[in-house]
């Protein structure tokens, strides 16, 4: 008899330490949860410039950007060292040029007159990144042209040039969204008539043009301009933005 009040001594102590152990356990924490669409840290540190999502359905049509749209936009990436050129007509124009299904933004711009300001713009470690699309020209297959643009390194930016910002465009409103940073400032391509044209008209009359054979993109715009007396496109390589000049189209004596 004694032995077995002892037995079930010990087992109700058992009982009782597990049950207490069980009691203070920390409960898990829940999974951290951010609005949809919304990127995480991780992955806003891989983007250059800022955020750049991929939205699954086409936002509704945007209104054609106003003047003092533009200004604000380039307020917001640029603060003062750079003023849109407005002697160029036009000066700005829209588009989903990325290809992302989210508005994009392209004005010509020019560094403000101060020293500090190109000092700004060379900065590496600045919201936007330098590239010279002329110089990742698109041969085929496409890896090559990722190639050359790692190779190729943009001069610095010096006062008086002529560069095209390009804002990538963030979520339903696109370039209009406060938090659309992720921007390109491209220099040698600041042409004149501006025009947003859609790569699948394009594929219905230039199926020889090396960005659709290469298949570097399949739906958005391209930036048609004529730069130099010659017109030519200006498009999303999926990493960086080429020229290609569009041969028999001279523009001029």
């Amino acid at each position: 008899m004694h032995r077995k009040r002892t037995c079930v001594a010990l087992l109700f102590v058992l009982i009782t330490g597990v049950l207490i152990q069980f009691g203070c356990a920390r409960p898990e924490r829940a999974p951290e949860t951010r609005p949809e669409g919304q990127p995480s840290p991780e992955e806003l540190a891989l983007r250059p410039g800022g955020p750049a999502p991929s939205p699954s359905e086409a936002p509704a049509p945007q209104p054609p950007p106003k003047e003092d749209e533009v200004g604000e936009a380039i307020k917001r990436i640029f603060n003062d060292v750079v003023t849109a050129d407005k002697a160029r007509n036009p000066y700005f124009v829209a588009g989903d040029f990325n290809a992302d299904r989210s508005e994009d933004l392209a004005v010509i711009v020019k560094p403000a007159d101060t020293e500090m300001a190109v000092l700004a713009l060379n900065d590496e470690l600045s919201n936007w990144l330098i590239r010279e699309p002329k110089k990742i020209m698109v041969p085929k297959p496409l890896g090559q042209a990722r190639a050359m643009e790692i190779r190729s390194k943009p001069e610095p930016i010096r006062k008086g040039d002529e560069l095209l910002a390009i804002i990538h465009g963030f979520g339903p409103t696109g370039w209009r969204n406060p938090d659309a940073r992720q921007t390109f400032l491209l220099k040698d391509v600041a042409g004149s008539g501006l025009k947003a044209e859609s790569v699948k008209n394009l594929a219905k009359t230039k199926s020889d043009l090396p960005l659709l054979n290469g298949q570097v993109l399949q739906n958005g715009d391209v930036l048609a301009e004529t730069l130099g007396g010659a017109k030519g496109l200006l498009f999303w390589t999926g990493s960086a933005y080429s020229w290609y000049p569009q041969e028999g189209r001279k523009e001029g004596p």
